[in-house]
């Protein structure tokens, strides 16, 4: 490549990456004034919780599970009458049942104490439940049902952890390290015990696209045989008010927050986002070819032998209708990425680059101008 040609490249290029440079630029300093004003804050928060995902699961049609089942405990009001609806969930031949609850200590009904402990011992294919939590000084500490102690049981960690600024709840945590033991988490024993051998570890973006989930009482269960048999149960309470979390799909019970981890599982369906040096890389490839399509479309437009037309076509009002227009593809590209390959791709910043790109613009073309300026000064001296 020779030397004219490396000129007219720079010459072409320069000024659209210049203009996309300016732009994300203009962008991070509104992010920062948003950061530091504390009448912003409340709008700050909110974006804090916003995912690309989130307008990708509003636009994706709801599904039917039939693989997972709910059963509602919530007026269920003493262990005996959990232990009794558990024989009777066993006796319709579940694949795995989920506890969602922990019995902690020994109660005062001793009949339901007996009851439940027979039943963990008598079914080897209930998950139950356990909690991880850390004390005021830091130590980890592991609560599990009083009988755990006497019996062999298959439990599971709860927990579902949270973004550290806000409290939607996305990802799925596999394991946890506590008093040099190694605890899971309860959804990995339950897809474990319905036979499906996964390769996920560490942290799992939870996918929540639109599912219907079969939620039955326990009054329904004689006459719901089709619903349980060869299904994975999740046994928890959906009206507690005390065990609601906040997921991308609105507030929600925690036993289904654990019916869509487990779902992800069973599919292989987890959301996953590429790299951030990649993510960058596309981001700014992205912003100087909108620049690069907004200029030769102006230069177009710029030919033609009306006035009137010529005007029109140029004015800011008909080049931010194209600009939505590509913005709007662009958000049809990342839905399609994500309904076909559960490819998260936040490209928030890219469309606010783009949205800035005529501020851009104007900023390179005055800097550009008060250079020429100078040089011309320095010359005349």
């Amino acid at each position: 490549m020779n030397r004219s040609t490396l000129k007219y490249f720079y010459r072409g290029t320069a000024p659209h990456f210049l203009t996309s440079m300016f732009s994300f630029m203009l962008i991070g300093i509104y992010a920062v004034i948003g950061l530091n004003l504390t009448f912003v804050s409340p709008v700050v928060e909110a974006f804090r919780d916003f995912d690309i995902t989130d307008i990708c699961y509003k636009m994706i049609a709801e599904q039917q599970s039939h693989a997972i089942t709910i059963v509602d405990l919530t007026d269920l009001e003493s262990r005996r009458e959990i232990a009794a609806t558990l024989r009777d969930l066993e006796s319709m031949n579940p694949r795995v049942i989920g506890m969602d609850a922990v019995f902690e200590g020994v109660k005062h009904d001793t009949l339901g104490n007996e009851m439940l402990t027979e039943v963990a011992r008598e079914y080897d294919n209930i998950v139950f439940a356990s909690r991880i939590k850390e004390d005021t000084n830091g130590e980890i500490r592991t609560i599990s049902s009083f009988f755990t102690d006497s019996v062999d049981v298959a439990q599971g960690v709860t927990n579902i952890p949270r973004s550290l600024y806000n409290g939607i709840k996305r990802t799925l945590r596999h394991s946890w390290e506590c008093n040099g033991e190694k605890s899971y988490s309860i959804v990995d024993e339950i897809v474990g015990r319905y036979g499906i051998q996964t390769t996920y570890d560490g942290i799992t973006r939870i996918n929540y696209q639109p599912t219907r989930f079969d939620v039955l009482q326990p009054s329904d269960l004689p006459a719901s045989r089709d619903l349980i048999e060869g299904r994975i149960i999740l046994f928890g309470a959906m009206a507690d008010e005390g065990d609601m979390h906040y997921t991308p799909l609105g507030k929600m019970a925690g036993v289904e927050l654990l019916a869509y981890a487990t779902q992800t599982m069973i599919e292989e369906k987890a959301v996953w986002k590429l790299p951030m040096p990649v993510h960058i890389l596309l981001s700014i490839i992205l912003v100087i070819l909108s620049e690069y399509m907004i200029d030769t479309y102006k230069k177009w437009s710029a030919k033609h032998k009306s006035p009137v037309v010529r005007y029109f076509l140029g004015s800011y009002y008909v080049i931010s209708i194209w600009q939505f227009l590509w913005i709007s593809f662009l958000m049809w590209m990342v839905l399609i990425c994500f309904t076909q390959w559960n490819l998260a791709m936040d490209i928030g910043w890219t469309v606010s680059a783009i949205a800035m790109l005529s501020m851009g613009r104007s900023l390179r073309d005055s800097i550009e101008g008060f250079l020429r300026e100078s040089r011309k000064n320095k010359s005349k001296r």
